[in-house]
């Protein structure tokens, strides 16, 4: 980094100063090292930011610190001493506990922390978990440890490197606190579990957390002890988390049982733990040090161990009590207790509730202010409330038309009541309070007098916000309303009505929301759900415009308009400035289907799904990598490694004695991953083919991973612990392979050569059983379920296709070979694969057929089709599923290699899930019809011409004629505008071109050129004139308005030379594999007297582009690209330029005049695939998309990027209209794009 004196130029750091400080005055701390300086004088520094990452001194220096953490004096501290606050005493009343914490002793000075990274410290509220953790923290630290007095076992000083006290975070700020004290950067876990695999593996930091059970909600909390669980499992660090225990089937119960039956427990409700003593000597010396008279002096001697025996026998272990009680005894309106009067013991609470009142009836001249105020505070979430207008309002309004005062905040801070509470300071100097015990949060809760206190803090909290109702003023509202309203609202059951309020989701913080959507009811509720949840990572990091931008765009793809008009008059009230210049106007084609969770890139070979720390995930193969995916919290959580560029053929998960473990292979190998830690653990010897199926399975004490394969290869069985094949089971020759438990022992399906017949083998004795189907019956797909309690098989029966017999799915026993349920399958498709899986409690079966790229949801109990699923843009032909609690996940796979996520919980009946047609885009077109923008598309799905208007987004025709009999789709069109008339050309795979008059809706003429791949329209001498790309290279000219063919560009060639169809080949960098998409490589223009058509290769040849003379039909140059993806034509400074996007990644702009490069553009990472060049505010500009799923627009007299924009898929192509509207083509589907009104 460059460093410059502050309002001084000139000056430069003199010699010898290298290594010399960098003291920064505004963060009062040394930011870097003088490194060097170059020959212009300038001083140059290392940041501390990156010598903490080469530099173990400054990590251990520059890292967390104990005295340095804003919880130190509102938590830490508090609960090492077992006070309630950090008082200026200094006392300590921290006893006993010697059983555990040499338990915790024990663990920190492990010789192999890798055998147990995980430690849980556990009981029921006020057993002391805070207490005992924060006494070894402080025991533990080096600056701090000879302030703890208490003798007995300590932890090794530097024990700990970090400590996280969780209540009201969320999965995602407890990743990023986590990796800022690693030193690393992190917004989300995921990022968090990269930065952490990327640690050296000597790696050793232990962390400490203290309140699993108060993050800001359960499910929170179980995303963060899966976090917490995968950490650990890395081997790089050692956790030790304090968590509540719950009753059995609770939500916090799954918190806990996230961290899985085998990781070490101190469970302080248990014995060797429980201890009357400790609870009766902390009683005696918290009384012995807060109240004079107790310990002897003005009033008598007092028996402190037998008041502190009886409340330890009231209290019955519980610690919290004892603090209570002792707190309250100390009151000086309390009288000290008479060990010799009769019964004087009941006078001590049983339960936190009875001791709670009598504390709070010492609080002060008025407790039942105190006890309002401190009842607002227990309803608070996150991090609690500031100290000020919004506790005041929450207080009001749960106490039935009393009104507080900032007198009687002040009342309650200086009574015993600010002993309860807890400050806590972030690092924007932003305080906020809480009570310090959640047993005292759910009494105040329980105890309140509204009959509906959260609709009352909900209403009191919205009506706060200036503005009339669904136009408030979000942005002026406090961040405690903003970070938390929904939350208090999905308590109310008043979420729907909130989610109705546009201007709320574009400034609410995401994740305290994200947690609250589950809530919603309605059914408008639930879409504007669904399009938040769309696109959440983006919502994380954006601000409130770049959100609404986003929403907006969501809103469009799920053919939401009213929503999405409101969005649009939200970024009509923003500031212009903020707004993005091009807004999304409409979606058409493939809409994200309302169970559509995620989709997943590049998913080219095998796909499992199972759990994993009680996280549904998937297993998704790239040609170098295994991605492992979090199918509920939609990011990638982990990326196994593996062998050659070929992706893995088959996957497999399953919990193999405490751990998650996956199988993935290939034709060349197969590994086993330890899906905790991130790492390959074992690898089995090759079965001898392409391996198609893989299965876990435990019999006779071992476990076993079964395989099947292509080649005529029997399956086989290795054994997992010593990667040895153990047997194969002989007339298993086909590439299906399923495991299962058939009365009490372990069985495997499987199929025969050609997947015809099906067997049933004993694993342990490798022996079949029986044959569920002889070799004549052919089985496309089966899938191993249970239904009633008995094990089944759900099978999909090719049909006859000499009889025209439609194939049907069966669903039959296991054992007996009896069919139980028949499903009728499509005439017209053949299933490729099934699932068999529980819905909501009801046995459902999917079966995927490609050729409608349908889903079919069935209802195995009544045979009948439940639902559908719809929005893949290739043929799907895989699908899995899992399930979470009370989710059930599906993940399917199409040919053009991607993957969708879906919520099977989210289903609707069999159609189109918005209400609306929805079609495969494979291309369009942006013009003008009658002074309205239009929007022209074709579909692979039928060969229907559509029409949408661009301001209304309403489809206004439906153009039908084309007959290709091989009913392939459409494959190309064109618009353009001539003498008043918008023509429309369209183009089948086997059949004529068409020409249509829009207008008119009508078609108007034929052009006889077959397998037409790109059509371009333009004017030769006046005349409209169309550009046909056609077979073998050639490209036809037309004259559109006679209707006959003008001549051919080109020289024909071979089929072996040049590829019959015209597909652009894009190298994806990344995953090193090679995909083809159609883009324009066709272009003409105007250049003076004539008209150029430049031609680009096609497939992957590495020829350069040819310019030709339309006019002459001479080639009359060449522009030398290293082939082509795209290619644009137009004017920039009244010169005709092309720009072509090269197989190199290269993007390029040529003047046409000279025939030569004039300049570059900057390519998109991983391949620019598509360009388009317009006129904005007299200037010329270039649209850009690529792999990276972004679109840049281009100044290009500067050669500046003047905005960008994201879409949800890989760029397929890009046209632009002469106002400006930008069409984009990705996956399936197509959005406009156009500039807002007043800023063209």
């Amino acid at each position: 980094m460059q460093v410059e004196a502050e309002s001084m130029t000139g000056w430069s750091v003199e010699r010898g100063f290298s290594g010399g400080p960098v003291f920064d005055h505004h963060s009062e701390a040394v930011t870097g090292i003088v490194v060097l300086r170059d020959d212009h004088r300038s001083g140059h520094m290392l940041p501390i930011s990156y010598l903490r990452t080469i530099w173990e001194v400054v990590r251990r220096s520059c890292g967390w610190r104990l005295d340095l953490d804003p919880h130190l004096p509102t938590h830490w501290l508090p609960r090492a001493r077992g006070s309630e606050v950090d008082t200026d005493t200094g006392e300590w009343y921290f006893t006993g506990r010697v059983e555990a914490r040499r338990a915790i002793r024990d663990w920190l000075t492990h010789p192999a922390p890798a055998e147990h990274p995980l430690l849980l410290v556990t009981g029921g509220p006020g057993s002391g978990k805070s207490a005992l953790v924060s006494h070894a923290l402080l025991a533990a630290d080096a600056r701090l440890s000879a302030t703890v007095p208490t003798p007995g076992p300590r932890p090794p000083t530097g024990a700990f490197d970090a400590a996280l006290h969780l209540k009201g975070l969320t999965g995602d700020e407890v990743a990023a606190r986590l990796a800022e004290a690693l030193g690393t950067t992190a917004n989300e876990p995921n990022e968090l579990l990269a930065a952490v695999a990327a640690l050296p593996p000597d790696t050793s930091f232990t962390v400490l957390v203290d309140a699993l059970e108060e993050a800001a909600s359960v499910d929170e909390a179980r995303r963060i002890a899966v976090l917490l669980r995968q950490v650990a499992g890395t081997g790089r660090l050692r956790v030790l988390v304090a968590a509540r225990t719950a009753p059995p089937g609770s939500g916090q119960a799954r918190v806990l049982g996230a961290f899985g039956p085998s990781t070490p427990r101190i469970d302080l409700d248990t014995q060797p733990y429980l201890h009357h003593a400790d609870v009766a000597d902390y009683v005696a010396s918290r009384l012995r040090g807060r109240r004079p008279s107790y310990a002897g002096t003005g009033g008598g001697t007092w028996d402190l161990h037998a008041i502190g025996r009886a409340v330890a026998r009231r209290a019955g272990h519980n610690f919290l009590i004892a603090q209570l009680v002792s707190g309250w005894l100390i009151q000086p309106g309390t009288a000290p207790p008479d060990p010799s009067a009769p019964a004087w013991e009941e006078q001590f609470p049983e339960t936190v509730g009875q001791a709670m009142e009598n504390y709070l009836s010492a609080c002060g001249p008025d407790p039942e202010a105190v006890r309002r105020l401190l009842t607002a505070l227990a309803f608070a979430q996150g991090d609690g409330l500031p100290r000020g207008r919004t506790w005041l309002l929450m207080a009001d309004s749960l106490s039935h038309g009393l009104m507080h005062t900032p007198a009687d905040l002040d009342n309650v801070f200086r009574s015993a009541a600010h002993y309860l509470i807890e400050r806590n300071d972030d690092q924007a100097g932003h305080t906020t309070y809480r009570l310090y015990h959640e047993a005292i949060d759910q009494h105040l809760r329980d105890e309140c007098r509204h009959r509906n206190p959260q609709r009352a803090i909900t209403d009191a909290l919205t009506t706060a916000v200036p503005g009339p109702d669904g136009q408030r003023e979000w942005d002026l509202a406090d961040a405690y309303t903003r970070a938390h309203l929904a939350g208090h609202a999905a308590a109310a059951g008043q979420l729907d009505v909130l989610l109705d309020d546009t201007g709320y989701l574009v400034h609410a913080l995401p994740a305290p929301l994200t947690a609250a959507l589950s809530s919603a009811t309605s059914t408008q509720g639930r879409l504007t759900a669904r399009v938040y949840r769309t696109s959440l990572y983006r919502h994380r990091q954006a601000t409130p415009a770049q959100r609404c931008w986003t929403l907006a765009f969501d809103a469009a793809r799920h053919r939401a308009p009213t929503l999405h008009r409101r969005f649009e008059a939200l970024l009509d009230r923003l500031p212009s400035h903020q707004v993005p210049r091009w807004r999304p106007l409409f979606a058409a084609g493939q809409a994200p289907h309302p169970g559509t969770v995620a989709v997943i890139g590049q998913a080219a070979g095998a796909v499992a799904a199972g759990a994993v720390a009680g996280r549904p995930v998937a297993l998704v193969a790239g040609p170098r990598a295994v991605r492992v995916w979090d199918l509920e919290e939609q990011y990638q959580v982990a990326e196994l490694p593996t062998d050659g560029t070929i992706a893995a053929t088959a996957a497999a998960i399953g919990h193999v004695d405490g751990r998650d473990l996956a199988v993935v292979g290939s034709d060349s190998w197969i590994g086993v991953w330890d899906l905790a830690e991130r790492r390959r653990i074992g690898r089995l010897e090759p079965i001898g083919g392409k391996v198609t199926q893989l299965a876990f399975a435990r019999c006779d004490g071992r476990t076993v991973v079964l395989g099947a394969a292509f080649n005529d290869q029997p399956a086989g069985v290795w054994d997992l612990a010593t990667g040895r094949m153990i047997g194969r089971l002989a007339e298993a020759t086909g590439p299906g392979l399923a495991t299962a438990d058939l009365h009490g022992r372990k069985v495997a399906v499987t199929l025969g050569t050609y997947s015809k017949g099906m067997q049933v083998w004993d694993l342990a004795e490798h022996r079949l059983l029986r044959r569920l189907a002889d070799d004549r019956t052919q089985i496309s797909a089966f899938h191993v379920g249970h239904q009633d309690g008995r094990a089944v098989v759900l099978v999909a029966l090719a049909g006859d296709y000499r009889t025209g017999a439609p194939g049907v799915a069966e669903v039959w026993d296991l054992a007996t070979g009896e069919v139980l349920t028949r499903l009728p399958l499509p005439q017209d498709g053949r299933v490729s694969d099934v699932a068999l899986t529980s819905v909501r409690g009801r046995s459902t079966a999917l079966t995927v057929s490609g050729r409608d790229k349908t889903v079919r949801i069935w209802d195995v109990r009544e045979g009948v089709e439940a639902a559908r699923l719809t929005g893949h843009s290739g043929q799907p032909y895989r699908v899995v599923t899992t399930q979470a609690d009370e989710r059930t996940f599906a993940v399917t796979q199409d040919l053009r290699e991607t993957a969708l996520v879906w919520d099977l919980t989210e289903l609707h009946a069999p159609g189109t899930p918005a209400g609306e047609e929805s079609c495969d885009i494979r291309t369009a077109d942006v013009g003008e019809l009658d002074g309205r923008e239009v929007v022209v598309a074709t579909s692979s799905d039928d060969q229907i011409v559509r029409m949408w208007d661009v301001a209304s987004g309403q489809q206004t025709a439906r153009l039908t004629g084309h007959a290709d009999r091989h009913r392939q789709g459409l494959s190309a069109i064109a618009i353009r505008s001539w003498h008043g008339d918008t023509l429309a050309v369209t183009s089948a795979a086997n059949e004529a071109v068409r020409v249509w008059d829009l207008a008119r809706r009508r078609q108007t003429a034929r052009l006889d050129v077959r397998l037409v791949s790109e059509i371009v329209l333009g004017d030769v001498g006046g005349r409209p004139t169309a550009l046909l790309r056609g077979d073998q290279g050639l490209v036809h000219v037309w004259d559109v308005t006679a209707g006959r063919e003008t001549g051919v560009l080109g020289v024909a060639r071979g089929p072996r030379d040049e590829e019959k169809r015209s597909h652009t080949i894009v190298l994806d960098t990344e995953w090193g594999r090679v995909s083809a998409h159609k883009a324009a490589r066709l272009a003409m223009l105007p250049c003076g007297l004539r008209t150029l058509a430049l031609i680009g290769p096609t497939g992957v040849a590495r020829a350069p582009v040819q310019v030709w003379d339309v006019t002459e039909r001479r080639q009359i140059g060449r522009l030398d690209c290293d082939g082509l993806s795209a290619l644009a034509v137009g004017e920039c400074d009244s010169r005709p330029v092309a720009i072509t996007c090269a197989l190199d990644g290269s993007v390029r702009i040529w003047d046409l005049l000279r025939l030569g490069e004039t300049g570059w553009l900057t390519p998109h990472p991983g391949g620019t695939t598509a360009v388009a060049i317009t006129e904005l505010d007299g200037r010329a500009h270039a649209v850009t998309g690529g792999n990276d799923q972004m679109v840049r627009v281009w100044d290009l007299t500067t050669r500046s990027t003047v905005e960008e924009f994201w879409v949800p898929e890989w760029v397929r192509d890009i046209r632009v209209s002469v106002r400006g509207t930008i069409l984009v083509m990705f996956g399936g589907s197509t959005t406009v794009f156009a500039v807002r009104s007043g800023r063209r």
